[in-house]
């Protein structure tokens, strides 16, 4: 079979289960499918006090019982994103794309992963595994089933799984792009850095951003940052 992969994310002014129902639709009609292997569900908090049966109403439509999600207060796909207002993201897998619990995978397996505040622990994250994905939660990141797997919620606050069908490339978005290769600290007093390498910091700076810039507009300080590493 072939690969089935679609997303759909879809807002309004209230948390309704109509919502949930029009974003699963709309992401397995792009998908050409009637059913998915597996969905990947990931929902605003407003919808906390209707969220097992956001959860059922997208395993019934997608004839799976393999949703795992969390809660966030903003999320994004390919098309659109959203922050802080009633949505619902959805992906669903088809044909040869099939999700699989981190149990079966092997050593070399990254698994897709999904924590809540609460549930992250050092002996957790240095056991070994490779990861990507993301930390869910509510404002206190103690909402009720801020994560779910197997299409209930999960009370140890973590959902991992991995994906089979399909290569995939994960990259982490940071929000912040490198003006420039890292430089060597010349001279600095203090907090006041004076001079990169062979040249003096400010100009090193403007040198960097114009490199960047499209446009001849002056430096936006206010969107600039310090890396400093030893």
């Amino acid at each position: 079979m072939p690969i089935k992969v679609a997303t759909a994310l879809v807002q309004s002014h209230q948390a309704t289960l109509a919502l949930v129902e029009q974003a699963i639709q709309t992401a397995m009609k792009k998908a050409k499918v009637s059913g998915a292997n597996a969905v990947l569900m990931i929902v605003s908090t407003h919808f906390s006090p209707i969220l097992q049966e956001a959860i059922l109403a997208v395993a019934h439509h997608a004839k799976t019982t393999q949703v795992l999600g969390c809660a966030a207060n903003g999320f994004f796909t390919e098309e659109n994103w959203v922050l802080d207002c009633p949505a619902v993201a959805i992906m669903v897998l088809a044909g040869d794309v099939q999700m699989h619990l981190a149990e079966q995978a092997n050593d070399q397996t990254a698994l897709l992963t999904i924590a809540a505040p609460k549930a992250i622990n050092a002996a957790w994250l240095n056991n070994g595994k490779s990861r990507y994905g993301g930390v869910s939660g509510d404002a206190t990141g103690q909402g009720k089933y801020v994560v779910w797997q197997n299409a209930k919620g999960e009370i140890t606050g973590r959902a991992e799984w991995f994906i089979s069908g399909v290569d995939c490339i994960s990259q982490a978005s940071h929000g912040l792009t490198f003006l420039n290769a890292p430089m060597g600290v010349r001279l600095a007093n203090g907090f006041d850095l004076t001079e990169l390498e062979n040249q003096h910091a400010l100009a090193h700076l403007n040198h960097a951003w114009a490199s960047l810039s499209t446009k001849s507009t002056p430096l936006p300080l206010h969107r600039l940052m310090l890396l400093y590493a030893e």
